[in-house]
């Protein structure tokens, strides 16, 4: 489904997410973390590694997109053997047990070495104050975090179609 697609109509966005290591280069001086942590899209994870691989360069972490209230779950893989991490996203909330009305509302929870969670987005992406922009997130594990384990849910209330002819209902120009 693309970004493209509003109103919804009902479709549920899925996002399949990865946590991989890979090294990350931290600055043009070669100083980098051989053991660094991401979060990316599993569709694209052998590609960003391999791209990591060969060019030793700080691969983009994925930018999920949605707009206000679309059904939304976020599929969290741990493909990794090491350790456990604790994802956190932010103005957001799912229940524990999905299937269960009464079971606990909760924004993080923790993932360990070859286990996957569903989380079903309670309202949808913006959650039930109908938040618009970028939610961050991450790993709660600082140093995670610190070495790039994070990324961004940009959620819009406005038609993505690339049209700079129409902004919010008047003539707009290309601020380049």
């Amino acid at each position: 489904m693309e970004l493209t697609d509003y109103p919804n109509m009902g479709q549920i966005r899925i996002y399949d997410i990865e946590a991989i290591s890979l090294p990350i280069k931290y600055n043009k001086f070669g100083d980098h973390d051989p053991n660094g942590l991401m979060y990316v899209l599993k569709k694209d994870s052998e590609r960003i590694q391999k791209i990591a691989r060969e060019l030793f360069e700080l691969p983009v972490p994925p930018i999920l997109k949605a707009y206000v209230g679309d059904p939304s779950k976020i599929r969290l893989i741990h493909v990794g053997v090491k350790e456990t991490h604790a994802f956190h996203l932010h103005n957001h909330q799912w229940r524990l047990e999905p299937d269960d009305p009464k079971s606990t509302i909760i924004d993080s929870i923790s993932i360990s070495p070859q286990e996957c969670h569903t989380l079903d987005i309670l309202y949808g992406a913006g959650s039930f104050n109908g938040m618009i922009g970028d939610a961050i997130f991450h790993c709660n594990l600082y140093p995670h975090f610190h070495e790039g384990m994070w990324t961004l849910w940009r959620i819009f209330d406005r038609l993505q179609d690339g049209d700079l002819s129409r902004c919010n209902s008047h003539p707009c120009t290309d601020a380049a």
